[in-house]
């Protein structure tokens, strides 16, 4: 059901429908988000994501993206992130994705696009390149810690980069002008932090929540509604668990499979 609800979206006329990207899978209050041009928005389950929008969430807001080729982001609270690019071709698995995170917590679980050429998350301190992953990224004023779970994880700045090879080990980037330690295993506390900033409180709605229950701005359509724009019902019933159990089980699929390291030059990654 999830992949013809993805076709849909692929296939859907208009303008609008060949700038959107995915879908909102989950999501709590006070995430908003502003398409390029366009009014800023309160995000609802099932509401398109357009390509060069700006997803902001607040002190309570999180907010879950599935996209064309499967891959999730979650968006966690006090985040700003804007999806810089993303182009992919069903017919052949291949495609780019490009993200620039600002500020707060996100977690990346790769879909066919890691898996085939790879995809970019740019941060003030580092670039991120992620093949066949998942990685959770967290921006602050610190710098920039990249938490690997699986895959092959490169990550730069200005005097070099280091390869994350390892599940449950984190890079730290202090600036762009610092040389990268080398990866140190997750701590307890980080994992913690991790969870906290990515778990919604109990009863809170969106498919976030232990309930998981569906949330709704007063007024907004609802997914399944035919005469609203966002995408079918089928999306809308996504929610962070059934995204992870999925993602899991993608997981266990590539264990054993030979995935090509991200490649760097002068320009990134490649």
């Amino acid at each position: 059901m999830l992949a013809l609800a993805l076709a849909a979206l692929a296939m859907s006329p208009g303008q609008a429908a060949a700038q959107a990207v995915g879908n909102v899978g989950a999501v709590t209050p006070l995430s908003l988000g502003t398409p390029p041009g366009e009014k800023t928005r309160h995000m609802v389950i099932g509401a398109r994501v357009i390509a060069n929008e700006l997803i902001q969430t607040s002190g309570e807001g999180m907010l879950n993206v599935v996209f064309l080729d499967r891959t999730t982001l979650s968006i966690g609270r006090n985040s700003t992130l804007v999806i810089d690019k993303y182009v992919y071709d069903p017919a052949t698995g291949k495609g780019v994705m490009t993200a620039t995170m600002a500020q707060g917590v996100m977690r990346f679980i790769g879909g066919q696009i890691s898996h085939t050429t790879g995809v970019k998350v740019l941060t003030p301190v580092a670039t991120i390149g992620v093949r066949g992953g998942m990685m959770t990224v967290s921006v602050g004023p610190d710098g920039v810690n990249v938490m690997s779970h699986y895959g092959h994880i490169d990550v730069a700045n200005d005097v070099g980069h280091q390869l994350i090879l390892r599940s449950g080990f984190t890079v730290h980037v202090g600036s762009r002008h610092d040389s990268i330690a080398t990866p140190g295993q997750t701590s307890l506390q980080a994992l913690d932090a991790e969870y906290a900033a990515l778990s919604a409180g109990k009863g809170v709605g969106g498919g976030l929540g232990d309930a998981g229950t569906r949330f709704s701005v007063a007024g907004a359509p609802l997914p399944n509604d035919p005469d609203s724009m966002p995408g079918p019902d089928t999306i809308g019933m996504v929610n962070l668990g059934q995204t992870f159990v999925g993602n899991r089980s993608q997981q266990q699929q590539f264990n054993g499979a030979r995935i090509p390291p991200p490649r760097w030059n002068s320009s990134g990654l490649q």
